[in-house]
Parts: structure tokens; sequence; C-alpha cells
């Protein structure tokens, strides 16, 4: 399983089993190209895109909003690597990215130490920002103020709680752990032209552990699910909603009304 999935496996473990679409769109593959080219410009300064025009538009991005790479990410930091955990029952971390089964693996973009005892992990995210539209429209979420992402880039996400765990191991840190999501999006183009978003949360030792076991029991539900396919358990354990308008798995039966 992959640390970027778990976002929607804790919600539905059904996306890792049934088939999913193979390829991409046109508009994934560019908005993956944009991705791709943002995350080296972070980690070394450097644009080279898949081509001229889009190497433009960044350059034309970081001068209008003012982005200075070493006030997002301080000198001195790691950028991009590869971490493993193991969560079928042997708890053990790698820093390779390991496609075992009973591993969840992934790759974490930077990692600092704050105040010389706080682990800090950022995850920079380029997807695009959903502004809540005004009432009457029928994407308006009566939830949130008119403007706000309706599917914000979450602090809180399994994903980067699972490199916080992943290093704290590998590091020996006992200590507590801050994680934050950078949100620099693509698109609407007036957010791009905006500073990136970044939003935090801090972890103690004690929540880092019971993530482990939370990262278990979506292992253990993900076999269940494998058998039911199988014929070897009585039922899928489905769980539909908001998050299937992201799921892969195009063809389940439950996710009808929210696609």
């Amino acid at each position: 399983m992959r640390a970027s999935s778990l976002p929607l496996l804790m919600k539905c473990t059904g996306a890792a089993v049934l088939p999913c679409v193979e390829g991409k769109s046109e508009a994934a593959e560019k908005a993956a190209d944009w991705g791709t080219m943002v995350h080296y410009w972070a980690q070394t300064g450097i644009i080279r895109g898949p081509n001229k025009r889009a190497e433009r538009a960044l350059e034309k991005a970081i001068e209008v909003a003012g982005v200075d790479r070493l006030s997002l990410w301080p000198t001195g930091g790691v950028h991009e690597g590869a971490l493993s955990i193991r969560v079928d029952g042997t708890r053990e971390v790698s820093r390779r990215d390991d496609d075992r089964e009973g591993w969840i693996t992934g790759h974490y973009d930077y990692q600092y130490w704050l105040f010389q005892d706080v682990l800090w992990i950022d995850d920079l995210k380029t997807g695009k920002f959903y502004p809540n539209p005004e009432p009457g429209d029928e994407r308006h979420i009566p939830d949130i103020a008119v403007g706000e992402n309706r599917f914000p880039q979450d602090s809180f996400s399994p994903q980067q709680k699972t490199y916080g765990l992943a290093l704290s191991e590998l590091l020996s840190h006992d200590g507590p752990v801050s994680v934050s999501t950078t949100h620099w999006p693509r698109l609407p183009l007036s957010y791009r032209h905006a500073e990136p978003m970044r939003s935090w949360v801090n972890y103690s030792r004690q929540e880092m552990l019971t993530h482990w076991r939370a990262l278990e029991l979506i292992y253990e539900e993900s076999c269940k699910n494998r058998r039911a396919m199988l014929g070897h358990e009585d039922e899928l354990v489905l769980r539909p909603g908001d998050h299937c308008r992201f799921c892969p798995v195009r063809d389940c039966f439950v996710r009808q009304e929210f696609a």
C-alpha cells in the first residue's frame, strides 16, 4: 500500500482491493507533470519541467506570489526521502521504497529539526484548490465559508502522520513530532499566484504509536476484503461517502450516488 492512498483507505479499504481504472486523463497527466516540476524546484531550486511553457508558468508563479524557497524550507533540512513501515503485526521501518506485502511505503518531502528536539515533517501538495461557491450553487457546502477549500489538504492526513511515525522510529526520537502541509495549488490560477498555504498539527509519542495500530487495522481489513473477493469471507467491507469522488475504483456498486 502507498502512503498517499491512506486518506482514502482510512475511510474505505475497498479501494485497496477492488479493480481500479488504469491510466490517467490528459488533465491528470498535466497535474502530475506540474507536481513533479514543483517538487524538483523545492528540492533543488532548479526549474526543470516537461516543456518550456510549464517552466515559464512556474517562473511566473514564483515571481507573482513572491515565493522564497529558502524561507518555506530552511537550509539544513532533508528534501525527499523514501520511507516504509511494516503493518502486518511485525513492527519495522525502512528507508527503502519497499513494496513487499504488509508494508506501507511512500516519500516524504522535507524533514527538519525545530528547536533541536521537535521533529518536523512537511508535505508539499500541488493539487487543485476547490473554492466553496455561493449558496444556490449545487457544489456549495453550507458547513464552510464561501471561498474556503471544499476538499482541503489536511495536515491531519494519515499520510503525513505515517511519515512522522516512520521517521521518529528511524531516528529513535521519542519526543514531539510536528507535521505540516504546504499547499501550493496548480489551479485556479489566482491561488497559483498567491503565497502557499501551510497548516500544522503536533503529535506526541503516544499518538504516533496509536497511529501504528490504526495502520495495522487498515491492513487487517484490507486482507479481509481480499479473502471476500476470493469467496473466503461473507462480504466486502465498503464505506461509501464523499471520498468516493476521488476513488480510482469506478465500478464499485456502493459509490454511485457520490460519483
